[in-house]
């Protein structure tokens, strides 16, 4: 079930990625990045049961974070990157949000993989 789940965002995303870089459309990268923070907090609460559950010999928690937090973690944190990357050089009124608010997403969904792997 996740597969097909994570195969539909993930074309969607690189779909919206592409035209909103392509296309220099600020609004589409800023809703992009809105609509990629509900999915960094339903990983932060995977990594959060992970942290919770550390102590335990059988941590089933982890299974969690490894099937749903590491895959939307690495796809997301590509795809941020990609974005970064590309409009590091735009100048411009909305691209000051768009850096905030895929860096700050970045930095987040780093955080997440770190305590992950901690307590995993």
């Amino acid at each position: 079930m996740l597969i097909p789940l994570l195969t539909v965002f993930l074309v969607a995303s690189v779909i919206w990625l592409a035209i909103g870089v392509k296309g220099r459309k600020e609004t589409a990268l800023l809703a992009l990045n809105v609509c990629w923070w509900p999915g960094a907090f339903i990983s932060a609460y995977f990594v959060w049961l992970t942290w919770q559950e550390r102590a335990y010999s059988e941590n089933w928690a982890a299974i969690g974070f490894l099937f749903c937090s590491v895959p939307y973690i690495l796809t997301t944190g590509a795809m941020v990157s990609i974005e970064l990357f590309c409009i590091r050089k735009w100048i411009g009124g909305k691209t000051r949000p768009i850096k905030w608010t895929a860096a700050g997403l970045l930095v987040f969904l780093l955080s997440q993989m770190i305590i992950g792997i901690i307590s995993a």
